[in-house]
């Protein structure tokens, strides 16, 4: 009995020890405390920014969400938690803040399996990802490939870096340069140097909210705030952003309209899908207002990030799926509209919902910051053209293999062969995804002459969209001669989009090489694995179905 009471004090000990080792109390700032300073111009990442977009693309990128989940369950805004970082350094370099997302490289380094995030220190101190990272990098920088376990190593090594750049107070920088809008601007401790006797109340103030943050006193907290704001307001008011794209900026950020559109389009999924296939009926108008209301949240959406960039929205894969889903619903209504079958509609809406689900929800992989153009995407003509072409190829494709789906579910489960007028429409997407991949490819190839100076090169963007182009041309004809018809022509728009998603997702996530490099990321192997799983269980399902309603 006494050894069993000592092994219970034992282990409280442990656990009470575990508690003050693991990730610290925090006391952070009532989002409404710093909300005076929101729209307080920023300069990071080459352009000039709110404090809100600043804070939520910093803790994105090193807590891989937009919100910090206290150990209660509670959710504080991305400008709270940065703040505070800023106040309290000492404290955030012991919080378990940094991701670790890989389960391989966890293993691979002696990290806890179960556990996704680490503190600053702890990290720092681990020698086994030290030499791992290293090692990567003396690999790239010869040239070598390196592994997918390596490539992730230098992906928490950045979170590291950028985590102690933030916690040394050396990326917020409010203070405008006197000598130029578009020089480095300064930090609150360096306004004193570069405005000498105005600046010394930037510095006081900044000074006087980071003793406050502590306090968790909201009301004065808010007043220093409001005043910190105020005085870096008045150093170089025109060297400053419009309040207008600020505003809008401000706004984009606490609307979440690609969120709105999602809930709007997952509902028209659900009222279509539950309803009489009858188009006309009060589900069918239903479906159509929150299908149009998921398409116009999308257009407002993409619209903000036009006028805060002074860019067509497809630079990056995160932007490239929005405008995915865009181009889902534009044709899906379009077609819709001109056919009244119901079936465009219905195909349209889950999927569009599904890409903008992906881009809301993984932001670790789909990075939604807003970053000014590398010099080769900075032909605003050639980027439109080309891209937005390639892009709605793509679209017209993956509302082809949500059609596809649909041919092939009523074999799977109504066990009957669908009607004819459905593979009809299925061939009507397709063509429409021929024709704009070809003119994407060939105006690709100008833009290239321009860019690099030859039209084609076998760069392995370019050679993948090439196989994607030529596997549909493969299935068109086939269904010409008479190889296939509609079971067939189903089967093989599935199969044929698994290379446009290599040629959009693979050759920037996976292969990494080639010129396109401005397009490269690192992520969501295991969401493509399960998914090409789940397409592999579904054709033999079908198959399997359509050789039984065949005897």
């Amino acid at each position: 009995m006494q050894l069993l009471r000592f092994w219970l004090l034992f282990c409280l000990l442990v656990s009470s020890f575990n508690c003050f080792a693991g990730t610290p109390p925090l006391n952070i700032a009532a989002p409404d405390a710093v909300a005076p300073l929101e729209s307080l111009p920023v300069q990071s990442d080459g352009r000039i920014k709110p404090a809100l977009s600043f804070a939520k693309e910093k803790l994105t990128a090193i807590y891989g969400r937009a919100s910090f989940k206290l150990p209660d369950g509670t959710r504080i805004p991305a400008l709270a938690v940065t703040l505070d970082l800023l106040a309290r350094p000492e404290v955030w370099k012991k919080t378990e803040i940094v991701l670790v997302e890989e389960a391989t490289l966890r293993a691979a380094v002696g990290l806890p399996a179960k556990r996704r995030y680490f503190s600053l220190e702890e990290l720092a101190a681990n020698e086994a990802l030290q030499s791992l990272v290293q090692q990567a990098k003396i690999r790239r920088a010869a040239g070598t490939k390196i592994s997918g376990v390596e490539q992730v190593s230098l992906q928490v090594d950045a979170r590291l870096h950028l985590l102690t750049e933030l916690l040394e107070g050396q990326l917020f920088r409010p203070v405008p340069n006197p000598h130029h809008p578009k020089k480095l601007w300064g930090t609150p401790a360096d306004a004193a140097s570069l405005y000498p006797g105005q600046g010394a109340e930037v510095t006081a103030a900044w000074e006087q909210f980071r003793l406050l943050v502590p306090s968790g006193d909201s009301t004065s907290l808010r007043t220093s705030a409001s005043k910190f704001a105020q005085a870096c307001s008045v150093l170089k008011p025109e060297f400053l952003p419009s309040q207008s794209v600020v505003f809008t900026e401000v706004f984009y950020n606490k609307s979440h309209p690609f969120r709105l559109a999602w809930i709007a389009l997952l509902l028209a999924s659900i009222v279509l899908m539950t309803t009489s296939l009858q188009q006309g009926g009060s589900g069918y108008k239903l479906g159509w207002w929150l299908a149009c209301a998921g398409l116009g949240f999308v257009v407002v959406g993409m619209l903000a990030r036009l006028y805060i960039s002074g860019r067509p929205p497809v630079t990056n894969m995160y932007e490239s799926v929005v405008w995915l889903a865009f181009g889902v619903m534009a044709f899906g209504l379009s077609y819709e509209w001109r056919y009244r079958c119901r079936w465009y509609l219905a195909s349209a809406c889950p999927l569009a919902a599904l890409a903008l689900i992906l881009a809301d929800s993984q932001p670790a992989i789909l990075d939604a910051s807003i970053k000014p153009l590398v010099p080769v995407l900075r032909s605003n003509f050639w980027l439109t053209v080309h891209v937005l072409t390639i892009t709605l190829s793509y679209a017209a494709f993956a509302l082809a293999t949500a059609v596809a789906h649909a041919v092939l579910g009523s074999l799977c489960f109504l066990g009957k062969e669908p009607a004819a007028a459905l593979h009809g429409y299925l061939y009507k997407v397709l063509q429409i995804g021929v024709l704009l991949l070809a003119i994407g490819i060939v105006l690709g190839g100008v833009w290239a002459n321009y860019s690099w100076g030859r039209f084609w090169d076998w760069d392995p963007k370019e050679t993948w969209s090439l196989v994607a182009l030529l596997s549909y041309l493969f299935l068109l004809h086939g269904r010409l001669l008479g190889w296939w018809r509609g079971f067939g022509m189903a089967a093989g728009a599935i199969l044929c989009f698994q290379t446009v998603l290599f040629a959009w997702y693979g050759v920037n996530f996976i292969l990494a090489t080639g010129l396109h490099s401005y397009g490269f990321g690192a992520g969501g192997t295991t969401y493509i694995a399960i998914y090409l799983g789940a397409e592999t269980a579904f054709l033999v399902a079908a198959w399997i179905m359509k050789s039984k309603v065949s005897r």
